[in-house]
Formats: C-alpha cells, structure tokens, sequence
C-alpha cells in the first residue's frame, strides 16, 4: 500500500514538476494526509487496514474469534489471559489483529480510494498554492458521495484565493466536502456493462419495485410491491438514531445503493437481505454518477423504516 497514493502520483495529477524539492514534497503529503482523512469521514471509518488490540476475546465455536471489527485481515498474536488471583486460565484470549477496508486484497477498491485521494489531494489549497506559483490550472472540486469532479475554467486575477477559483475558506464550510454536479444520465451498468462499487458496502440489499393498478372495481389503486430484484451490496449511510442526516430531518435513513437498480421511485421499497432483515420505504432517490470513474456511481436514497 506504499505506491497507493504517492507525491509524484499527485504531482502528475495537478501538472507540476515530479521532481519535487523537499518543500514541495512535504505540502503534497500533507494534502494526501487530508485525501485519506475525508475519505474516512465520508465512509465513517478507516479506508485502510487498522490493527486493533482486543481483550476477553473467546473463540466463535466456528476456528475463529468473536471480534469487533471487520473485515478480519489477519491475527497478529493471541495470548491466553489469566486470574490475577491465581493465575488460571480464564478460557479468554488477548487478541492483536489487523482488520478494516484493504486495498491492497480488494484492487478495485483500492483504485478508487486511490482515485479519490488522488484528485483530493490536487484540488487541495496547499498544492493549489503551488500551482498558483507555477501558473498551472487545477480541478476546482472532488467529492466522496458524488465522487466526482469538476475543472476550473479559466484563472482569476492574484489576491482572489486560488488560480480558477474563489477563497475555498469563503466558498465552503469548514469540514464540508467539495461538492460537484452535473451527473449524467444512466447508471454504470447501463453505460458501460461494468459493475459498481458501493465504498464501505455494510450491508446486502434488494429492491421491492411498487406498481400501480387497480381493484376489481377500476378503482385505481397505490400499487403492490413486486418480488425483491437486483440484490447487490450497498451502504447504510446514515441512521436517525445513531447520527442522523441534517439534510433528510429526523427519522429519515439515508442509503447508497446499486445503480443498477435506476429509476427508484417514491414508496419502492429496499430490503436488507440477511442480518435484521430491515426494509425501507423510498422517499427521495437520485442517481449520484461520478465523473472520474462510472464503476462507482451509486443511487443516493431518502427512505423511512418499515414498522415491524
């Protein structure tokens, strides 16, 4: 994982130089430590492998270890604890592993992390400051939901912030993505016959589609769910219990889905497969496309829980 993103990598992405002083070098990785950081905050965890040390750890009955965190990489040590009192064993394990997103055992997504941290770190306002320096223009704005990414079109006058563009300080919260748009039509899988990659997909889903009709009478009527199609992997995003969604308001869920599923009405329903077995009934869906890789476009969906 040493080569996933590198100084030079990101050198080429924002047209510099890729022999790079020690000045030059230190700013880059600096920009490449945020790229990862924002790709953590958008996926709510680590986009790489972490090694956790876990006490009382008992084994699953099935040759492994009931673990907290996954996917499981490998087990670094297990150690037998002991009583303090009087030193017995306690039938319980000290545990350190390596667990979490993998890059380096998953290549595709390896190559979109390092996509996103790529052109993260070339649109980021130190390398911009460099840029500005060599007269080189730079992509305006990334983004991990949208996953996109957007080009400056012309330079500005000096003391306006950033060569193409306003003081980023000024255009954006602090903490908040770069958001791009300008999605195009269609999923992936249409486009292209490729797949996608859901980042960080938690959980299996599939697709109740809700039909209209009518009763026996002619009446029209809402429509029944159809059978569950096209389960793929996808991502709770956000829950309203646990850390919500300031743009959704309260009780509202927020997942990210397979495109392929596209168009998803209001009142389809998604259900978990496996696991709890939750279902969610559609409110609000739109297709996020990338623009630097269609493998990874997602539908963004709005939905409320299924009492029962």
């Amino acid at each position: 994982m040493v080569d996933l993103v590198t100084p030079e990598k990101v050198a080429v992405r924002a047209g510099l130089p890729t022999l790079l002083d020690a000045g030059m070098r230190a700013a880059i990785e600096e920009a490449i430590a945020d790229g990862f950081a924002e790709a953590a905050a958008h996926l709510n965890r680590s986009p790489t492998p972490e090694t956790f040390t876990q006490r009382g750890v008992v084994p699953d009955g099935r040759g492994g270890w009931l673990l907290n965190h996954g996917p499981l990489i490998e087990v670094l040590s297990a150690t037998a604890e002991t009583h303090p009192v009087n030193g017995a064993l306690t039938g319980a394990y000290t545990i350190v592993y390596r667990a979490g997103l993998d890059p380096d055992a998953d290549r595709r997504y390896g190559s979109v992390l390092a996509r996103f941290v790529l052109w993260s770190a070339a649109a980021s306002p130190i390398v911009r400051r460099i840029a500005q320096e060599k007269g080189v223009r730079l992509q305006s704005a990334v983004n991990v939901e949208g996953q996109g990414v957007t080009y400056e079109s012309s330079q500005v006058t000096a003391g306006s912030g950033v060569a193409g563009l306003p003081d980023p300080c000024r255009s954006r919260r602090v903490g908040e993505p770069h958001r791009v748009s300008g999605a195009r039509p269609g999923p992936a899988s249409d486009r292209d016959g490729r797949g996608m990659a859901v980042i960080g997909a938690n959980v299996s889903m599939g697709l109740r589609r809700r039909t209209a009709g009518v009763d026996g009478h002619g009446t029209p009527v809402a429509g029944v769910l159809g059978a569950v199609e096209g389960v793929r992997p996808g991502r709770i995003v956000s829950r309203p219990d646990v850390d919500g969604d300031p743009e959704t308001g309260p009780g509202m869920w927020v997942l990210a889905c397979d495109p392929s599923w596209w168009p998803v009405a209001a009142a389809d329903q998604v259900v978990e497969q496996g696991g709890r077995g939750r279902a969610w009934t559609v409110v609000r869906a739109a297709l996020r496309a990338s623009d630097f890789d269609p493998a990874i476009d997602y539908i963004r969906i709005e939905a409320s829980p299924v009492a029962g």
